[in-house]
């Protein structure tokens, strides 16, 4: 009866909370920040994968009908492992990185031949559209540095995704701007709207690479915490 209660309760213990705060990608690393920093409310389809936001709008628009239709997902090598990528009628402008232009990617998880990977993107994708009965939702979303940024675009494209939630939702916008000195090391943030918000993360690396405090961002927790306060 406790691990039944339990698997209730990591599926749909948002029901009873009053804020929930979300990822919406575009990769692993903003659930990872809201899980190590007790901010996350649940996983989301774009919690473990690599999109961005313009695919998010489509996928709303459709009402996520053909996320997992198997005749649209393809197996892709990258780098020394193999993902599965969703990329029928995926289309993105420049603004993004490359490695988030190829489609809805299910970084880890088999959605073809794993029923229990199958099942944990069934329930994502049940859960986020309860959550927009909610009122007090906050998406957080890492757009991710690269030479084609446009806030002018993000911001645009942040508007169309909260038309389809309530006039309450949050969407915090986080990306990077590599700077050379210690002392420059600082967070700004941008009020485009009363619900959308720009955090430029001015840092001294690029959150990618091999070294797990990098990779993580861990080694601008400091910095991080000041956004999720």
């Amino acid at each position: 009866m406790k691990n039944k209660i339990l698997k209730f309760y990591n599926s749909w213990g948002f029901l009873f909370k009053k804020d929930i705060a979300l990822s919406l990608g575009e990769n692993c690393l903003t659930d990872n920040i809201l899980s190590r920093h007790g901010k996350k409310s649940l996983s989301t389809p774009y919690s473990h994968s690599r999109s961005n936001l313009e695919y998010a709008i489509k996928l709303e628009r459709e009402n996520y009908k053909y996320l997992l239709q198997k005749e649209n997902i393809r197996k892709f090598n990258l780098k020394d492992q193999i993902v599965l990528r969703n990329s029928s009628n995926f289309r993105s402008s420049d603004i993004f990185s490359e490695l988030h232009k190829n489609g809805f990617e299910f970084t880890h998880h088999d959605v073809l031949y794993n029923q229990e990977h199958r099942k944990s993107y069934e329930r994502k994708i049940k859960r986020i559209k309860i959550i927009r009965i909610f009122k007090n939702v906050n998406f957080y979303y890492h757009y991710r540095q690269n030479d084609n940024m446009s806030t002018d675009k993000i911001f645009s494209l942040a508007e169309e995704f909260l038309s389809f939630y309530g006039k309450k939702t949050q969407l915090n916008i986080f990306t990077q701007e590599i700077i050379k000195k210690p002392s420059d090391r600082q967070v700004v943030k941008i009020e485009h709207s009363s619900n959308i918000r720009l955090f430029v993360f001015k840092t001294l690396k690029v959150w990618g690479g091999t070294d797990y405090d990098t990779f993580w961002a861990v080694s601008d927790d400091d910095l991080i915490r000041q956004m999720l306060n």
